[in-house]
């Protein structure tokens, strides 16, 4: 039996018993669809939705219809789960960065990261955006900083260049 639960915007991340969408299908489990035409199900059909670190990326106006369209499946008092990058951690983040820099240059590269981190999380279009650059960089100075922030993703997009670069 399919649970009614749906996963949006799920990549590679997907559980086999749920509805599972992601703009590129990842067969047999992931259902390819672009979001942005709408959700292709009926009114109310699922319990719950949840999509993580799919909706920064979209612009306003997406955003506002994509929402839209995920209350219009989930049923009378299911779940919307969200998830979004933590804006305030990575504001601190960087503050800190910025003033190791004014002490020691040697703070230049994790400086240089939160930047770009802070921008791609808000206005990133494209899959990986200037954070991936740096993560296949033949150089990685602060690896361990980075991997610290952003955990496997990145490990797996380092491990992915080195394997095919």
């Amino acid at each position: 039996m399919q649970l009614m639960y749906l996963n949006l915007g799920c990549g590679s991340r997907f559980h086999e018993q749920w509805s599972n969408i992601d703009f590129k299908p990842n067969p047999p489990d992931v259902v390819g669809h672009n979001l942005l035409k709408g959700i292709p199900f009926k009114n109310q059909t699922f319990e719950v939705v949840y999509h993580s670190h799919l909706l920064e990326h979209l612009k306003k106006k997406q955003a506002k219809s994509f929402l839209h369209e995920c209350f219009r499946v989930l049923v009378p008092k299911g779940t919307i789960r969200v998830v979004v990058p933590d804006l305030e951690q990575i504001v601190r983040c960087y503050l800190q960065k910025l003033e190791g820099v004014a002490e020691h240059s040697k703070f230049r590269p994790d400086y240089d990261w939160i930047l770009v981190e802070l921008f791609d999380q808000m206005v990133r279009e494209q899959s990986g955006g200037e954070m991936k650059k740096l993560l296949t960089a033949e150089q990685i100075p602060n690896q361990e900083f980075i991997l610290e922030r952003i955990g496997l993703e990145a490990q797996r997009i380092v491990d992915s260049h080195k394997n095919t670069g």
